[in-house]
């Protein structure tokens, strides 16, 4: 019973050591070395009618922080992302519609450092025009989104082409839907004792909870998770499970045709108006690093071999060049470019990241509009 008391007495002092040099190490960072904690606004989606699910509010203009660095995010008064141009702007003599879920909305990244900003200034210093690249990148977005959104801009006002960014972590559906639903709030785990002694069970009950809280909060648990995100990925402790497309399982599932199909859609409904699109394959942080790659997928329980990283790129533009689309696919640019393209917190494409896309994706954006509707399916 004394050995008992002893051991307690010894684990209480180490865990209460433990809290207090964390508590310093907090106040010390908040000091001198302050990290970035996350300050998303809640009313930035509004529901919308039409099917469309959710979108940007209109006529936004506030400071966003994704875990990375303070961004002015504004919209206009349709909910599309903008710059900071003010009132009295010249109409744009070329309009592009680019559609896309979170990797175009690209909160972590000013707005003058996007893909979309940076395609602008391309192709006007190339073609000598002004251009505007309508940004309608919504996070939570997939193809049947994509789909509703081209055919209301569309149908809006002229468009020179469409570019539509394709995330290959989320954007291969299973099927085809004719209208989306509201943005689901956030889930959360909340705070609870573990019904179970399974590590998976405690992660769920203890771990997540209290890592999702602090995240929010603590200086540390920042700047721990920018130096450690592999570790993160290992233990479980992200946001992401590991996605089904990239598990060799899945190389003969339905979701590839559907996918290409709603594409062939989207080119169809372009091409009726005599504009050409583009397709351009967006891979996640850890399909470029494969090593982090391999670690997530470790740390979801699969294998070596049940997993293919490079499957959901191959599948998918092999069946979109099938349908005659055009396609680019970003992933061996992204992999020859180098470290520091994703955020070390929040997992999009950093400023470099949207640079390397943007020197991938003009030369052929340029090309299409200036050889204008081309071939592809206009049925």
């Amino acid at each position: 019973m004394i050995a008992v008391k002893k051991w307690g007495a010894r684990l209480a002092l180490a865990g209460g050591s433990i809290l207090l040099a964390a508590l310093l190490l907090e106040g010390a960072l908040r000091l001198v070395a302050p990290q970035q904690v996350l300050r998303i606004h809640p009313n930035v989606w509004v529901p919308l009618e039409g099917g469309l699910g959710h979108g940007l509010a209109p006529n936004l203009d506030t400071v966003m922080n994704t875990g990375e660095r303070d961004v002015r995010f504004r919209t206009d008064e349709r909910g599309h992302r903008i710059g900071h141009a003010g009132a009295g702007t010249p109409p744009p003599d070329l309009r592009i519609l680019a559609l896309g879920d979170s990797f175009l909305e690209a909160m972590a990244v000013p707005y003058p450092d996007t893909m979309t900003a940076r395609l602008e200034r391309a192709l006007a210093d190339t073609l000598s025009v002004r251009v505007q690249l309508v940004n309608t990148g919504v996070s939570g977005s997939s193809p049947n989104r994509y789909r509703l959104v081209a055919q209301r801009e569309l149908a809006r006002q002229p468009h020179a082409a469409v570019v539509v960014f394709l995330f290959l972590g989320n954007d291969v559906v299973k099927r085809r839907v004719e209208s989306q639903p509201p943005r689901a709030p956030t889930p959360r785990h909340p705070l609870r004792w573990p019904e179970s002694l399974a590590f998976r069970e405690w992660l769920d009950a203890i771990v997540h909870p209290l890592y999702t809280h602090l995240r929010e909060q603590s200086h540390l648990v920042v700047l721990l998770k920018r130096r450690w995100l592999g570790a993160a990925i290992r233990f479980g402790l992200t946001d992401h499970e590991f996605p089904e497309v990239f598990l060799r399982a899945e190389a003969e599932a339905d979701r590839w045709k559907v996918t290409a199909g709603l594409c062939e859609e989207i080119a169809r409904e372009a091409g009726r108006r005599g504009v050409p699109a583009l397709f351009v394959l967006l891979p996640p942080d850890y399909v470029v690093d494969r090593a982090l790659g391999r670690a997530f997928a470790r740390g979801s329980g699969l294998s070596a071999d049940d997993v293919d990283l490079d499957q959901a790129a191959r599948i998918l533009s092999t069946r979109l060049e099938a349908a005659e689309l055009r396609v680019i696919d970003a992933t061996e640019g992204l992999r020859a470019a180098g470290p520091h393209l994703y955020g070390s917190v929040d997992r999009h494409l950093g400023p470099r990241g949207h640079e390397v896309v943007a020197r991938i994706v003009a030369p052929a954006l340029i090309a299409l509009v200036e050889g204008g509707a081309g071939p592809g399916p206009s049925k």
